[in-house]
């Protein structure tokens, strides 16, 4: 699990730096006040609060494939319940995850988009915080 945040965790723009004292790290971000101390603490998995703006960077990203600007990585699956009851979630042009809880198959999704993707091939994409409906 400390893997696959540390892959979000880094593509959302969290450094990990050094403790001043050097018995530790923690993870900071430009223009946050706060810090972590572990990437652990970043709960993407649990909390849509920290998960949705990483997928509002996601699907801004053009699918290199395509060549028109609606190719994007857009989620293409959000939310349906397959026969089994388990929520799908896919992005454009990747797998369908499932998972009995919709975070957990959307966690999924974006862990394999982002090791799928080069990020330096892309531009930075931010998104303001203060933008966001809550």
């Amino acid at each position: 699990m400390e893997e696959k945040l540390r892959l979000i965790a880094t593509f959302d723009g969290w450094e990990e730096f050094r403790n001043m004292t050097g018995s530790g790290t923690h993870w900071s971000k430009r223009g946050y006040l706060y810090t972590y101390e572990s990437v652990t603490s970043l709960k993407y998995h649990t909390d849509w609060k920290l998960l949705m703006p990483v997928i509002e960077k996601l699907v801004r990203i053009k699918v290199p494939e395509f060549q028109t600007e609606f190719d994007t990585f857009y989620l293409r699956t959000f939310g349906m319940m397959n026969m089994e009851y388990k929520y799908m979630v896919r992005f454009n042009c990747m797998p369908l995850h499932e998972s009995e809880y919709l975070i957990v198959a959307t966690f999924n999704a974006v862990v394999e988009l982002i090791h799928s993707i080069n990020v330096n091939d892309y531009p930075k994409v931010t998104v303001n915080p203060n933008d966001l409906p809550f």
